[in-house]
């Protein structure tokens, strides 16, 4: 589980670089932070990634108060991984929840 959302977070940030560079701006990736988050499977360690430009980038999918999550986002994660979404599904996924929330 910490693998899939790593690897989710990490995606959703090259495509919000790409999206910044499309508009004629200046961003670069800059590394990980730790964090953990609790969920009914137990605590996760995730590696959150980070942009160089202040608080320009946020994963979607980390929930707002992200200490804890609700039954929803473990759903999600759940139905992603049960339906055994590939690498560029996932980031189709991403790209549709990063427009819904703009």
């Amino acid at each position: 589980m910490e693998a899939i959302i790593n690897y989710f977070m990490t995606t959703e940030r090259e495509i919000y670089l790409k999206q910044v560079r499309k508009e004629g701006k200046k961003d670069y990736a800059n590394g990980f932070y730790e964090r953990e988050l609790a969920t009914s499977f137990g605590k996760l360690n995730l590696k959150v990634p980070r942009v160089r430009i202040g608080k320009a980038f946020r994963p979607t999918i980390l929930p707002k108060k992200w200490k804890r999550v609700d039954e929803k986002y473990e759903t999600l994660l759940l139905a992603l991984l049960a339906n055994g979404y590939s690498r560029e599904q996932i980031k189709s996924t991403l790209k549709k929840l990063i427009y819904c929330r703009i």
